[in-house]
């Protein structure tokens, strides 16, 4: 995994993929692309955590079984233990919602990815804040 920079630019990518994806009609993938996006900004703000280890600055999973022989907490973990409650709850919901657009869109409407877009700004508007108020690390610190 890379910097906070790297992260950022991909976060930046798969947003612009959400916005042509909802321009051209199709919000359930709009919606998994605005997911991914999330995804990359929770990793800009956990490449940077001066209390992580390494392992969870970079986490390669959603989720991990419990104990440090696994590699340490997955993303979903480390927002939920460490993110305010607010961001916390958008990510998860953006994370669901990526997941289950793909099988459930019908069921879960047209206006679900409007609501994603003001999840999502909840989440980035943390997420900038956190990034603003330290420096980052090096992907081969300890």
């Amino acid at each position: 995994m890379g910097t906070r920079n790297w992260h950022l630019a991909r976060a930046a990518r798969h947003e612009e993929v959400a916005q042509h994806l909802h321009r051209t009609d199709y919000d359930d993938w709009a919606s998994v692309a605005l997911a991914y996006a999330a995804h990359q900004w929770v990793h800009s703000v956990l490449s940077g955590d001066p209390c992580l280890a390494k392992d969870e600055r970079h986490p390669r999973k959603h989720t991990m079984p419990a104990g440090a022989a696994h590699g340490g907490r997955g993303t979903n973990q480390l927002v939920n233990a460490l993110f305010p409650e607010d961001p916390a709850l958008a990510y998860a919901s953006l994370f669901e919602m990526g997941r289950r657009t793909r099988y459930d869109h019908n069921q879960i409407g047209e206006q679900a990815y409007g609501l994603l877009r003001l999840q999502f700004r909840t989440l980035v508007d943390h997420c900038k804040l956190v990034n603003s108020s330290r420096p980052d690390r090096g992907t081969q610190e300890p």
